[in-house]
């Protein structure tokens, strides 16, 4: 299975938009950690097919509090991404993302 890479990934042109954008837009603060002021960042990892879509995510690392389960949510929510290519051929690929939740004002 072939690595994601910056060069290889972009979202699909279905989303016309970086991933950033998308996380944020659709992102909700879990209720308790943000009451008490709660921070975290979760990893997760995914694998993208040959045709794009995200499959078999899993939180690599994560810091609880409602922040992993909601990570998971948005990279279920995000839309297909363009396959990792080798010789030219589309190959599933691996891929690990960093979800940062940073308290949010009222």
């Amino acid at each position: 299975m072939a690595s994601c890479t910056p060069k290889k990934w972009r979202l699909s042109p279905a989303a016309k938009r970086p991933a950033l954008p998308i996380l944020r837009q659709n992102a909700h603060y879990p209720e308790k950690a943000q009451q008490q002021g709660l921070t975290g960042a979760v990893f997760v990892s995914f694998v993208v097919d040959e045709t794009g879509r995200i499959l078999d995510a899993q939180v690599l690392k994560g810091c609880g509090n409602g922040f992993d389960e909601e990570a998971l949510r948005l990279v279920r929510l995000m839309p297909w991404w363009n396959p990792g290519r080798a010789g030219g051929t589309a190959v599933r690929a691996g891929c690990t993302l960093r979800i940062r939740f940073g308290v949010q004002q009222p």
